[in-house]
């Protein structure tokens, strides 16, 4: 079974809670990951049609932006959490099968040139089209802007009913229109201390970042971090209420310059994290090369001091 109603995005994993409504969720993405969350109205596994399954999507917001760019090992973030919308899972089905006859050809005709005559020309024209104004046969850029305005006006349960689809459907798109924060780079394993059961209160949560650097370090946004090729791991705890409000650095990799002596003992680009039951945080890497002595991939033991 497909869960539609979680959204649309570059998925890496998910973090389901033991309360059986609330996911987390990673999106790898070079400059379009993200960390999202899932609410259920009711446990999943209690709808006999999961055609009903019925909740909200979040998007997050940094509160705590800093003036300046921070260096990753200082970088705590402080979050709060934007409502993009509430849909069931049928619901969201149906508005992705409305797309089900468009084809390559309708993406050529965003082009000048005719595919049949210069493909290789058209395909080009049809991506830069599509780049700078959108897919039309899709949800336009307009429909998006048009969205968020009506949900600042009215509240996301105020948009007009052909609107309530653009979160589900273009959930980056729609969480940068509303000013969340959506320049985690490259957001990829996610695990907490719970992962047999599911999260639960008290549980300790990690998120591998495999790169920090574009959109994550520069000055502009909510995420002003230094760069750091190689990537970074957060750390959060689930709360009471199987909320996740704070992101504490946990482990920070090694820069593109570092030399062998550093890159060569330091987690890279950090691709899954698994915490065992004691507590230590297996990081597993898909790394690149940089300043390593090394082809390796490697598998570090991650030791919390707390």
């Amino acid at each position: 079974m497909k869960y539609w109603v979680m959204g649309r995005a570059s998925w890496e994993l998910p973090e389901v809670a033991d309360d059986e409504r609330t996911v987390f969720m990673t999106s790898d993405g070079e400059d379009k990951g993200g960390f999202y969350k899932f609410e259920a109205e009711e446990p999943i596994p209690s709808y006999d049609d999961p055609s009903d399954i019925r909740g909200t999507l979040y998007a997050p917001k940094r509160t705590n932006v800093p003036v300046n760019r921070e260096r990753p090992k200082n970088a705590t973030l402080d979050l709060e959490w934007v409502s993009l919308g509430t849909a069931t899972n049928g619901e969201v089905e149906s508005w992705i099968a409305e797309y089900d006859d468009i084809t390559q050809i309708h993406y050529l005709e965003h082009a000048e040139t005719s595919w049949v005559d210069d493909f290789d020309r058209a395909l080009a024209e049809a991506d830069r089209e599509v780049a700078e104004n959108g897919n039309r046969d899709y949800i336009s850029d307009e429909m998006i802007v048009t969205w968020a305005d009506q949900h600042r006006q009215r509240g996301p349960d105020g948009v007009d009913e052909e609107l309530r689809r653009v979160p589900f459907l273009e959930t980056r798109a729609a969480a940068r229109e509303l000013d969340a924060t959506v320049e985690f780079r490259k957001s990829e394993g996610i695990d907490t201390t719970g992962n047999q059961t599911g999260a639960q209160p008290g549980d300790e949560m990690y998120i591998g970042l495999a790169e920090v650097n574009a959109g994550m370090a520069d000055d502009s946004g909510d995420l002003r971090h230094k760069q750091v090729d190689g990537g970074m791991v957060y750390r959060a705890t689930v709360e009471e209420d199987y909320d996740v409000t704070r992101l504490e650095p946990a482990v920070v990799g090694p820069k593109a310059e570092d030399p062998p002596s550093v890159a060569d003992k330091t987690p890279l680009n950090v691709d899954n994290t698994y915490v065992m039951p004691d507590g230590r945080v297996l990081l597993c890497e898909d790394a690149d090369q940089l300043g390593r002595s090394y082809p390796n991939d490697g598998l570090y033991v991650y030791e919390p001091n707390n």
